[in-house]
């Protein structure tokens, strides 16, 4: 046990004194920017592939397949209660076109 834990403490030692590494090659942004932009377009390459891929595979119905399952209960509508929203919505139409054109007699609360 006391083997392991020194052996963890100096590992510790080494990460707290490890030197910066722009120290040794200096700063470079040239380096930087062509290390982002290439793994920018590795990346984007691999999505591409796989959105091609992907693409192919539903366009030759290997996956995301449904089979339609005819309806067996056929739900019928019910009239009375259709008629009656048709009625409220044409209710609520006229109510606003009547606020819209200024038709509207106000009450004075004060008389």
């Amino acid at each position: 046990m006391k083997k392991s834990s020194e052996q963890f403490r100096v590992w510790l030692e080494k990460l707290k004194s490890a030197k910066h590494s722009y120290q040794k090659k200096g700063i470079r942004p040239t380096r930087d920017w062509n290390i982002m932009l290439v793994t920018s377009f590795v990346i984007s390459l691999f999505v591409a592939i796989y959105a091609v891929f992907f693409y192919y595979q539903i366009n030759n119905k290997s996956i995301f397949q449904v089979e339609r399952v005819e309806d067996q209960s056929a739900t019928g509508i019910n009239r009375p209660l259709l008629d009656a929203v048709v009625k409220d919505i044409d209710y609520r139409t006229m109510k606003f076109v009547e606020l819209d054109s200024g038709n509207v007699v106000k009450i004075d609360p004060g008389v």
